[in-house]
């Protein structure tokens, strides 16, 4: 868990010259101070970086300002989530999938992937809209509350429930993606390309199924201690427990051989034929098909929190401060020790922001 503390008018500044341990002292005392969840001050909020393809205002009319805390994409579209839980689209609305996008806040999560979109509200009901290929991806829905995580796959969709347990829905394109569903509990995360799906177990295991044509389950990695999942279009990518990425499946475009080695990647996002990766540093690495720039235009730098590709495009959060933490006498102390400059802080170790 994360926290925001903050005095306001409790103390002044911190002093630089002041030692570790007096600053640690500080800390102590401001915990008599107001202390909030960073998920309900939006600390990770940011600024949508966009390229690409825009052949249907996919990239030019990405919306600006600080605000964001998620992105998500479809094949020409594009979705972010407001610091509020409000929803903006863009880009193509074939099949209604801008122009039907649910209004009102408090939604915590999107996914979407071809002409169909879903979005996690508060209650943990699943709101989905687009085009409803053959009665699938929005129509068959499920309702009811308490789905905790939410996939999108090529018109089909996967929910986790409370108790780790795997709904799936939609029109079966490339393969068996729902009716071979596992069934059980204990599932912590969920994925679907155009004819894979993924699971994630509780020990760090990966179930797979569906349409097997490249490989993209029966070539899933076995083991345990992975922490992440994504697909392409017909490739499966996973984070392991030291951050180095395993992919499997087509590899058309390089997307698996081109794949980057190392450790300490923090997230992965997979498109149609391409696939990004963000880095501890918050940099972005990016491989597979380069169609449109959606590789080779991937912005440089640093500070990047979240990533989405969609189909010859993609998507990156870039992290700011939020406005409690706009003084540049402020300083950002990790409960290590180690010191940091303010940043939109996320992972290990946990951060404390003083003001």
């Amino acid at each position: 868990m994360k926290l925001l503390l903050f005095s306001l008018l409790l103390s002044p500044p911190l002093d630089p010259s002041q030692g570790r341990r007096s600053r640690m002292g500080r800390i102590l005392a401001l915990l008599t101070a107001l202390v909030l969840p960073l998920s309900a001050q939006g600390v990770c909020a940011g600024e949508i970086s966009a390229w690409g393809n825009d052949s249907d205002g996919q990239v030019s009319a990405t919306p600006t300002g600080t605000g964001f805390t998620a992105i998500a994409t479809s094949d020409l579209a594009g979705y972010a989530l407001a610091a509020d839980g409000s929803i903006e689209a863009w880009g193509s609305n074939w099949g209604g999938q801008v122009s039907d996008t649910p209004t009102g806040t408090g939604f915590t999560a999107i996914a979407s992937r071809n002409e169909t979109a879903y979005a996690l509200a508060a209650d943990g009901s699943i709101k989905a809209w687009g085009y409803d290929f053959s009665g699938g991806g929005v129509s068959e829905t499920p309702t009811g509350t308490g789905f905790t995580a939410i996939a999108a796959g090529n018109y089909v969709g996967h929910a986790l429930r409370a108790d780790g347990s795997i709904e799936s829905w939609g029109f079966e394109v490339f393969g068996d993606q729902v009716s071979d569903t596992p069934t059980g509990t204990g599932f912590t995360a969920i994925a679907a390309g155009y004819g894979g799906s993924y699971a994630l177990a509780a020990d760090g295991s990966i179930w797979a199924w569906g349409g097997d044509g490249t490989g993209q389950v029966s070539n899933a990695p076995t083991g345990t201690g992975f922490t992440a999942i994504a697909a392409s279009r017909f490739t499966g990518y996973a984070l392991a427990a030291d951050g180095s990425i395993a992919a499997w499946g087509s590899d058309q475009y390089g997307q698996v051989s081109d794949t980057p080695t190392g450790t300490g990647f923090t997230a992965i996002a997979g498109g149609v034929n391409h696939c990004y990766a963000l880095a501890a540093d918050g940099s972005i690495a990016a491989w597979g098909d380069d169609t449109n720039g959606k590789v080779s235009n991937t912005p440089t730098g640093t500070g990047f929190t979240a990533i989405a590709a969609g189909e010859y495009h993609g998507y990156a959060l870039r992290g700011k401060l939020p406005w409690h933490l706009d003084r540049i006498d402020q300083a950002t102390l990790p409960l290590d020790g180690a010191y940091a400059p303010p940043y939109c802080s996320t992972g290990t170790p946990t951060t404390v922001y003083i003001v």
